[in-house]
């Protein structure tokens, strides 16, 4: 892939050095250039997700994740970055032992550390389900980095 087919998610300023704003330099670690912290135009991938999801009732699993590492002193710590959804009489075992939460509702898991999407974003991605099932939903936001 070239990389002027690759859409900048990133405005001028925040391409030209990300790591400025936390006092890093980025000759100690060129090999390790991304963001964690995505940027509004993440918001158009999460608004399209739901919008693809609320329209298939019979929906049981949707995820739409990253998995994200990070090195500080050559230790590397990884983890998913995302949202992922469970349907009614759907187990989703592991995301559902790490909240407490069981099949008889509808699950939103969210993974993405201290940041939020927006409220239109976060009632979309609520919304997944709702047509077909009127239990009501459950939210967790799973901290769940190595």
């Amino acid at each position: 892939m070239h990389g002027d087919t690759v859409p900048n998610l990133f405005t001028s300023s925040e391409s030209e050095n990300p790591d400025s704003q936390y006092g890093r330099d980025e000759d100690d670690y060129s090999w390790f250039k991304f963001r964690t912290d995505p940027t509004r135009k993440a918001e158009a991938l999460l608004e399209a997700f739901a919008r693809a999801y609320i329209s298939m009732p019979n929906l049981g699993f949707a995820s739409l994740l990253t998995e994200l590492e990070e090195c500080n002193d050559e230790v590397a710590k990884r983890w998913d970055w995302g949202v992922e959804y469970a349907a009614v009489g759907h187990e989703y075992v592991w995301l559902d032992r790490e909240s407490g939460f069981g099949p008889e509702k509808r699950r939103l898991y969210w993974q993405v550390k201290d940041w939020r999407p927006s409220a239109k974003v976060w009632e979309l991605c609520r919304g997944i389900g709702a047509q077909r099932y009127s239990q009501g939903m459950e939210e967790a936001l799973l901290d769940l980095y190595d």
